[in-house]
Formats: C-alpha cells, structure tokens, sequence
C-alpha cells in the first residue's frame, strides 16, 4: 500500500484522460490524434511530476499501461493495444525526467 498511495492521484488524471476523451472523438483523425499526440503528452506530464514529486517507481509506469487496457476494448480496436506498452515506455521516460529535475537518485 505504501508504494501504490502516491501514484493515486495521478491514475484518477490517468483514468480521466483515457475514459473521457475518447467518447468526444468524431472521426479516424482526431482518434489518432488523440493516441499519438494528447494520450501521450498528458501520460508524460504526468509522469514527469509524479517522477519530479516523488523517487522512480517501476510500479507507475505498469499502473499507467494496465488503466489503458480497458479503454483500448471499449473505445479503440485492436491495433490500439500496442500503445499500451509504449505508454508505459512514455511513463517510464518521463518518471526518469523527473526524478532526475529534482535531483532524486534512481
């Protein structure tokens, strides 16, 4: 419990940038846009602050990949499952930005 507390703030962002944004698409190009540029840039902010506010945890890079998984069956199809692992690798990458900003060891 002590290592998932702090990642809850940032999961209940998470989870409204992944169960609410989708439903506001129209078309195939604002869907790609969403997963390759709003999905991303909003996992890595995150991310970041949480690396820059507390040390690196591999745990919120898997946290974040599993509250995708869901939402890759309810509102993408199946080519979408790929972007699970990257987000993971997004959050992993801005974990160590930010921990590296606020001078934490790894």
């Amino acid at each position: 419990m002590r290592r998932i507390r702090p990642i809850l703030p940032y999961a209940l962002i998470m989870i409204c940038c992944f169960y609410a944004l989708p439903p506001l698409l129209r078309d195939q190009i604002e869907e790609s846009v969403l997963l390759l540029a709003v999905l991303p840039g909003l996992c890595f902010l995150c991310a970041v602050v949480y690396g820059w506010r507390h040390r690196i945890s591999w745990v919120y890079p898997c946290t974040t990949a599993l509250l995708f998984v869901p939402a890759v069956f309810l509102f993408f199809d199946w080519g979408a499952l790929i972007y699970v692992a990257a987000y993971a690798v997004i959050a992993l990458a801005g974990c160590l930005i930010g921990s590296f900003l606020s001078g934490t060891k790894a």
